[in-house]
């Protein structure tokens, strides 16, 4: 049975941190960061639900490419680049298991965020492999770490002053 793996979330996490820095960027510091970018709500249950669609067939024995209802399991479409394997999910959305994975992923942010900012002071100070901008990719990090704590910080007031009410 399929449960909750807090590796796996953070996995996710950092996969829609990581939708919002662009590393083509041709001048120092060789990024951008798109915040606009960060997968909704909407997108990050798809995800989740893709997901946790495909360990449920991995743990019946069979491959993603054996679906029984024959979706589209590629990761091309013609609505674009991973649109067939996200649009056609069993699980819904809104199932209790991806919500938990939502929940999970957009607290390991935090994690993951600090990760790379740690990551990115490390490389600054050593002989980096590659030209690129570490310490500004560690303020860039440090800045979104602050940004997502303030949002669990105010999300947590409002469910805390929802279940006082409610009390």
């Amino acid at each position: 049975m399929l449960a909750l793996g807090l590796s796996t979330a953070y996995d996710i996490a950092n996969l829609f941190c990581e939708c919002g820095y662009e590393y083509t960027f041709p001048k120092h510091p060789f990024f951008s960061s798109v915040p606009t970018s960060i997968p909704k709500l909407a997108q990050r249950r798809k995800v989740c639900a893709a997901y946790v669609n495909a360990v449920r067939e991995l743990e019946q024995g069979r491959s993603i490419d054996e679906r029984k209802d024959g979706s589209d399991t590629s990761l091309d479409s013609a609505d674009g680049p991973g649109a067939g394997a996200l649009d056609t999910p069993r699980l819904e959305p809104h199932d209790e298991l991806v919500d938990a994975y939502v929940r999970a992923a957009r607290g390991l942010a935090l994690g993951a965020h600090m990760l790379w900012t740690l990551w990115g002071v490390i490389l600054a100070h050593e002989a980096p492999p590659i030209e690129f901008g570490y310490m500004e990719h560690s303020l860039a990090r440090a800045r979104d770490y602050l940004r997502i704590k303030a949002q669990l910080v105010a999300v947590e007031r409002l469910e805390d002053e929802a279940h006082a009410t409610i009390e």
